[in-house]
């Protein structure tokens, strides 16, 4: 009966040994949605926001940190980052400010606030997670404006990495994307970026990361370098390009 306990035991220690070591502190993710519109937006002024977008499922060391971020980044669209923290506290303030604008243009054909906004998981790596968030907004004005961020995290911490936290030797990462961007403007090495931009030298992009295949995608959004009729400007690095400048091979 002893020997038959110590082989029960010895197995029920082995299957929680090869589950230990299988497991993957990797996150999982799930979508969380929220719709909210007032007004008349097909005839007059209206609020309409649409807000879809990826948080890692609880559990997860990186659950929290990570969701807490994303959503600043959601809620802080038409505010400050240290003004808005929660989805209920940037409803609020968005409701106040189209009841004000409603009492100041009662009889307005337009206008109002919208957010529409989603994200992308573009790359999943063991040590660099990358999610696009795409957003389109109004805030009164001649038109919307439309953004794309990326948000670069470490997958079992959730903090969030930036550019040096990824690469190294960024002089000459620099001068890279500088001759880059000089290609896709069609600009020669000695022309100058005031003639082309609405810059007067080279600056490099806040938004960077990842896509599926290994590549980097840079992007300038709109007014950052050229007019608004202009759209945004995207460079991709290529994977061989990239890897002389990664900390780490991806």
């Amino acid at each position: 009966m002893l020997k038959n306990l110590n082989k029960t035991g010895l197995f029920v220690l082995a299957t929680l040994f090869f589950f230990s070591c299988n497991r993957s502190d990797y996150p999982e993710f799930e979508t969380r949605e929220f719709n909210k519109t007032e007004g008349d937006c097909e005839h007059g002024s209206c609020l309409d926001i649409h807000l879809k977008y990826h948080v890692i499922k609880e559990g997860y060391s990186a659950a929290q940190p990570y969701n807490k971020l994303i959503e600043q980044r959601i809620f802080s669209k038409m505010g400050s980052e240290n003004e808005i923290r929660t989805k209920e506290k940037y409803i609020e303030r968005l409701l106040k400010d189209f009841e004000a604008f409603q009492k100041e243009f009662p009889d307005a054909a337009s206008g109002g606030f919208q957010q529409h906004s989603q994200t992308e998981i573009t790359y999943k790596g063991k040590d660099v997670l990358s999610i696009l968030l795409i957003s389109n907004i109004y805030a009164g004005g001649a038109h919307a404006m439309n953004y794309e961020e990326f948000i670069n995290i470490n997958p079992i911490t959730g903090n969030e990495l930036n550019l040096s936290d990824l690469i190294k030797n960024k002089k000459d990462f620099n001068k890279m994307v500088e001759s880059k961007l000089r290609v896709e403007l069609k600009m020669s090495p000695y022309d100058r970026w005031s003639d082309f931009t609405l810059v007067d030298q080279f600056v490099m992009p806040e938004n960077m990361g990842f896509t599926g295949d290994g590549e980097m995608m840079l992007v300038y959004n709109e007014y950052e370098i050229l007019p608004y009729s202009d759209g945004p400007v995207k460079l991709t690095i290529t994977k061989e390009e990239l890897a002389p400048f990664l900390k780490k091979p991806l």
